[in-house]
């Protein structure tokens, strides 16, 4: 044997044999690289129709991907699961539900975009049909319920619930990677920087290393404060250092949280980055930089955006006016109809959104007899456009019916838009008390009545409220105040509820 092994014939045939052997495996790894890569992007793609609530968008890109002859991955079924549940398509999302166990793809209920979607749709009994021990699934239903109310005791509870549900997972797995995101969004939501830092480099240790995906989701999350814009530039820092290339949708993300923060320089400096990097902005890039514009109050640099976005053959979109319309609103209402009727003059689809815009910056105007006019004119040219009145939409036509002293139509108006919103909002109470607080008298046990419901849902009243409360019972206020553990130190200042001027 040995031999034949130092035979040179042998001996060149076995290196022909190796190096056929590494180039066959090399080339499977650069298919399989190449078609993980592809799917992913399919998946980034049905992401953004899911979020959108776009159904049919989502699903006719998942026809792609299989006339492609590619894999679904479990995101990819996942999604479409998802898209269903946020399109309030629940017998769709079963649909595909049952069809994928039938098929045996895989445990797609458990996965956290799945759960997420449908508890946020109502559909907790989907969630709940099958293996109601999952800690994937506890957690993930954890994650849906504590969004928008998460505090550090809650934090402690969601990081035990992750602990069990981290040990259900394979390692290097899809769900592992969806759990720490969903986790370090939460983390990011309350600034623990030192916790986000740290759980970043155990994805690292267990074999799933957060990619620009990953940092783009902290950065979504992180608060509109100097120390949060500060820790996203380090993140954007961490992804250069670890030899990741800087991708477009985190560039957004840098902008997104800019925007929030209402900080127009930091907007447009990271605007030229995206140059910088060889990229070129998208859609998305432009109407963040708006946001930035908007958010800063400055009428003439969302313009000048607006401009720039043409001259780089990017289209406005109605999210591009929804944001004209806001910033013009600072001028007043005719200038945020103008920025409506541009958009319609574009061909642009026209939405709920925009003409909620316009009716607040009628409403944040002076007073004057022409205020109310013109909200009611807007609402019936909201309704010739055939675009359907939210819970925003109605509460503003009842602070113009309020504006006129018609008080009962007001409250119609309230009621029906608390069953369209399916919840209490602020706004809604606001209202109301600005109502009694205009037609005073017999008014008064009914502005009691909606300050208490007020407190018992757990809101925190505005000054704008106090001071409709004390215009509607000048002797009693003081007293329910006190009676409810009401003071001037408990409301909640800034409310985006405070549509209208004080009361003369």
């Amino acid at each position: 044997m040995p031999c034949l092994l130092r035979n040179p014939f042998l001996l060149a045939a076995a290196g022909r044999r190796r190096v056929a052997m590494l180039a066959s495996r090399s080339e499977r790894l650069r298919r399989e690289r190449k078609a993980d890569e592809k799917v992913e992007r399919f998946n980034r793609m049905m992401d953004l129709c899911a979020s959108a609530e776009d159904l049919h968008g989502t699903e006719r890109i998942f026809q792609r991907l299989v006339r492609d002859k590619q894999e679904p991955n479990d995101l990819s079924l996942a999604l479409l699961v998802a898209a269903s549940a946020e399109a309030r398509e629940i017998v769709r999302a079963e649909m595909w539900l049952r069809r994928f166990m039938r098929a045996k793809l895989g445990e797609i209920r458990q996965h956290p975009r799945v759960t997420r979607s449908l508890i946020a749709a109502g559909a907790r009994s989907m969630v709940e049909e099958e293996e109601d021990s999952s800690a994937v699934r506890r957690f993930s239903s954890l994650v849906a319920t504590s969004k928008g109310d998460l505090d550090d005791t809650k934090l402690q509870k969601l990081e035990e619930s992750f602990a069990a549900a981290l040990k259900e997972c394979q390692p290097m797995s899809s769900v592992t990677k969806h759990l720490y995101e969903e986790l370090l969004q939460c983390l990011a939501g309350l600034g623990k920087k030192a916790q986000i830092q740290s759980r970043l480099q155990e994805m690292a240790k267990l074999g799933v290393p957060a990619n620009t995906l990953t940092y783009g989701i902290i950065v979504n999350a992180l608060r509109p404060t100097e120390q949060d814009l500060l820790f996203a530039s380090q993140l954007f820092q961490q992804v250069e250092e670890s030899g990741l290339m800087p991708s477009l949708p985190l560039f957004n993300a840098m902008l997104k949280v800019c925007a929030r923060a209402a900080d127009l320089d930091r907007a447009k400096s990271w605007f030229q980055k995206i140059y910088d990097a060889s990229l070129q902005p998208n859609i998305l890039s432009f109407n963040n930089l708006l946001g930035a514009c908007t958010m800063f109050g400055s009428v003439s640099e969302a313009r000048a955006v607006l401009e720039r976005m043409t001259k780089a053959q990017v289209s406005p979109d109605s999210f591009s006016y929804l944001w004209m319309i806001k910033v013009s609103g600072r001028r007043g209402g005719k200038a945020a109809e103008a920025c409506l009727e541009e958009a319609r003059h574009q061909e642009l689809k026209l939405d709920t959104g925009m003409y909620n815009a316009v009716f607040r910056a009628y409403l944040a105007e002076e007073e004057t007899p022409e205020t109310p006019k013109n909200v009611k004119r807007l609402f019936e040219q909201m309704e010739l456009d055939e675009i359907r009145a939210d819970g925003m939409s109605l509460s503003s036509l009842a602070y113009a019916y309020a504006m006129q002293n018609e008080v009962e139509r007001a409250e119609d108006l309230i009621f029906q838009a608390r069953q369209e919103s399916g919840r209490q909002r602020p706004e809604f109470f606001a209202c109301l008390l600005f109502a009694y607080a205009r037609k005073r008298g017999s008014r008064s046990r009914k502005a009691e009545r909606a300050f208490r419901d007020l407190v018992d849902s757990g809101l925190a009243p505005t000054p704008a409220m106090l001071r409709y409360l004390r215009m509607a019972m000048p002797t009693e206020a003081e007293q329910l105040m006190a009676e409810l553990g009401v003071s001037e130190k408990s409301v909640c200042v800034g409310g985006g509820e405070e549509l209208v001027k004080p009361i003369a």
